[in-house]
């Protein structure tokens, strides 16, 4: 009789743990791992395609403190794919894509909220001379807060590449925005 209830529990668990295991393959089919051939998407298609099954969906959330200061962000993965090459094992070239963020941001003094933006890499295209669509708003943080003003770090980057336009996205306290483009000395980059 013991041993029925542990052949029982056993056979139980296995089906459950089988359960678990296929909804686990399921969700593991991101779409992010899907790699395209260059046959199958024209070029018309190639810079901006809407994924109807994925939502904007956000993927950070920060918030921080400092005086009577608080700053909120949130980076949203949007829709937009930003497509990329990469070259298999054996030499074939694949067409690869990353989703494009946009970043939310919110100042407050006290309870009053002071300012709110929706930034994007389109906000930053006067700086990139060419093929904005081939570049991801990558990294987005908080480099510092003063009494005058907010600094961010904003990185926009090729997908899977180092060639990125780095800045600092600064909001004064009158709600004015500055865009300063922040250059790297060779030096620094190697030490």
């Amino acid at each position: 009789m013991e041993i029925n209830k542990y052949l029982l529990s056993l056979i139980a668990l296995l089906f459950i743990s089988s359960c678990n295991q296929q909804i686990n393959k399921d969700e593991s089919n991101n779409i992010d791992e899907l790699e395209i051939t260059s046959d199958s998407i024209s070029n018309d298609t190639l810079r901006k395609e809407i994924n109807n099954n994925s939502s904007n969906s956000v993927i950070l959330k920060k918030d921080t403190l400092k005086n009577a200061t608080k700053v909120q962000y949130e980076i949203i993965e949007t829709k937009e794919r930003v497509y990329y090459f990469e070259y298999s094992e054996n030499n074939q070239k694949l067409k690869k894509f990353v989703f494009d963020n946009k970043v939310n941001i919110k100042i407050e003094k006290g309870d009053k909220s002071i300012f709110e933006i929706k930034i994007s890499k389109d906000d930053f295209k006067k700086y990139i001379p060419s093929g904005l669509d081939d570049y991801q708003f990558s990294i987005f943080n908080i480099e510092k807060l003063t009494d005058k003003e907010s600094v961010f770090f904003v990185n926009i980057c090729k997908p899977e590449t180092d060639n990125c336009y780095t800045f600092n996205f600064i909001v004064k306290n009158n709600n004015e925005i500055e865009i300063k483009e922040v250059f790297f000395d060779d030096e620094e980059n190697e030490g």
